[in-house]
């Protein structure tokens, strides 16, 4: 059997088409990157996690990236630091992939656990811009409100594309985001919310563990 191997792979390469080879051939540079210049600037990436062509990086120490993690190009990861004393933290868990254009701003602390898929063109920000006892000329978008405001994404979620998740939001364990929607609250788990703002419209129908490939509950 083992011999066999190396004719599977060798086949597989053979059927890969002239777009397969262009995309393999485009992705070696930030592959490269991903393997020896990010875990030199970030906080922390893990093995096998690429970065495609970022917007922007804005504080990647502060910034933690697991294992297995797919960013495409255009995303955007800033830190603000707002008070030299807090000590801000992005984390993005294993297995997640953040799809173009994405766009995330923490200046206290977001969390994406594993396994986390967020589409094309979503912001996810903990960061609020003062309205109120400004001065007339005072350029808002240069200044952020100091408080330990947070966003928190559970596993398995997916966010769908051009979504706002905003400050002070819990999004449960498996909960679906939809397209366009503004998450101004917390979503429960395994919860389907959509809207402006949105809201849940109802809960996910799950597989029972024994309707679970692989999974059996008779006694050996």
């Amino acid at each position: 059997m083992t011999d066999q191997a190396p004719d599977g792979f060798w086949k597989r390469q053979r059927r890969k088409s002239v777009f397969d080879w262009i995309n393999l051939a485009s992705s070696l540079w930030p592959r490269l990157k991903s393997l020896v210049y990010y875990p030199l600037v970030f906080g922390s990436f893990g093995r096998g996690s690429i970065l495609y062509r970022p917007t922007f990086l804005g504080n990647p120490r502060y910034i933690h990236i697991g294992k297995r993690v797919t960013i495409l190009p255009g995303a955007r990861l800033e830190v603000v630091l707002v008070d030299r004393s807090r000590q801000p933290r992005l984390v993005i868990g294993d297995n997640v992939n953040l799809e173009q254009g994405v766009h995330i701003v923490c200046h206290h602390r977001v969390v994406i656990e594993a396994n986390v898929s967020v589409t094309g063109f979503c912001s996810i920000v903990d960061t609020t811009h003062p309205i109120d006892g400004l001065a007339p000329d005072a350029k808002m978008g240069n200044l952020v409100v100091d408080d330990e405001s947070a966003v928190e994404i559970g596993r398995g979620t997916f966010i769908g594309m051009g979504a706002r998740i905003l400050p002070n939001v819990r999004i449960g364990q498996g909960a679906v985001i939809g397209a366009n929607s503004v998450v101004t609250r917390d979503v429960p788990e395994f919860c389907v919310a959509s809207g402006v703002p949105a809201v849940v419209r109802r809960q996910r129908r799950m597989l029972t563990a024994s309707a679970v490939p692989g999974n059996s509950q008779q006694e050996s």
